[in-house]
């Protein structure tokens, strides 16, 4: 599994197309992106970064960390899988007015980092593993790490989003 990488890639330039069924090849992929993720020292890590423009992203657990995050669930709380948490179909439905800048990287821009305005907390629906839905009000780095891989399976890089 290579990584997509450079701000000119068509396929992450590309909109991400929904998860209509959880096929059981589906369910393969999941812990192959966990693994990695963690391989190349990512807190997340998008479809589209392993070819694939699906609505598919994992978070590391690391970025559910009480310190550094806040977070609730709401219908159910999925289960990590390998060390990380499956998004599927994930949607932002709510975005605080408040926003903090905060530097960031990508693992599809090896070695570029900048700095980025995100809002500080979310609302956000989603499918697990298993299909069923879920609601996750998120702040902190979790908040900021759910807009980086939203924004991948929407086209955009953090290099569109660097603030000048």
């Amino acid at each position: 599994m290579e990584l997509e990488v450079g701000p000119k890639n068509k396929i992450l330039r590309k909109i991400s197309v929904d998860i209509l069924k959880i096929t059981p090849e589906l369910q393969a992929l999941f812990p192959l992106m966990i693994k990695k993720m963690k391989e190349v020292n990512g807190i997340g890590l998008a479809a589209p970064q392993i070819g694939k423009n699906i609505k598919l992203f994992v978070i590391d657990e690391m970025a559910f960390d009480k310190e550094l995050s806040g977070w609730r669930f709401e219908k159910i709380t999925p289960k990590p899988i390998e060390g990380g948490y499956v998004f599927i179909n994930a949607q932002i439905k709510k975005l605080s007015t408040q926003k903090q800048l905060d530097e960031e990287g990508c693992l599809s821009l090896p070695g570029k980092k900048g700095v980025v305005l995100r809002s500080k907390k979310l609302v956000l629906v989603a499918q697990d593993q298993d299909g069923k839905k879920f609601k996750l009000h998120a702040k902190g780095l979790l908040a900021r790490v759910i807009q980086h891989e939203t924004d991948h399976l929407n086209g955009i890089l953090i290099c569109d989003k660097w603030q000048k």
